[in-house]
């Protein structure tokens, strides 16, 4: 087997539970396969992952694109570009709100499920149970503000001309 250059050392990954005991691991970089210390064999873990990059910027944009009318029209009666804004921000965090505490519900209420996967922190962290809807909620305000800004600077004849 020829010589590797050792990068770094991880501490034991727990990926079987709690209580039982973690096989020596060795992962190699260039292929992302671990061998197996005990039999030599590697173990190829093998995954793709695809990423998805539209003009359109989620289910926001989608929704702010399909009410371009009523943003002409809004626009048209007086509506200040920061109103519109605002609307659509607040659409998105109400959406983003309404799954947060849905997750935070189902999170609580299978805590004796997730106590026997969880290593070093308790099922009712309190650090997580803030920090995740704190994170999730401004990627929610920033991915909802880039479609909203474009949205109200529509103007208003070109958006009632376009239907």
């Amino acid at each position: 087997m020829p010589w590797h250059e050792v990068i770094g050392v991880v501490q034991d990954v727990r990926e079987n539970g709690i209580y039982k005991q973690t096989p020596p691991t060795v992962y190699w970089p260039t292929m992302s396969a671990s061998l197996n210390a005990r039999t030599g064999q590697p173990n190829a873990i093998r995954g793709v992952s695809f990423v998805f990059r539209s003009d359109r910027y989620g289910v926001i944009a989608y929704v702010i694109s399909q009410r371009r009318r009523e943003i002409g029209i809004r626009a048209a009666l007086g509506a200040q570009q920061g109103e519109l804004q605002r609307m659509f921000v607040r659409h998105g965090l109400a959406l983003a709100g309404i799954g947060v505490v849905a997750g935070l519900g189902a999170a609580a209420a299978l805590t004796r499920l997730m106590s026997t996967l969880l290593y070093g922190v308790t099922p009712l962290h309190p650090v997580t149970y803030l920090a995740v809807p704190v994170v999730l909620l401004t990627a929610t305000a920033l991915a909802s503000y880039l479609p909203a800004r474009r949205a109200a600077s529509v103007d208003p004849v070109e958006a009632l001309a376009v239907e």
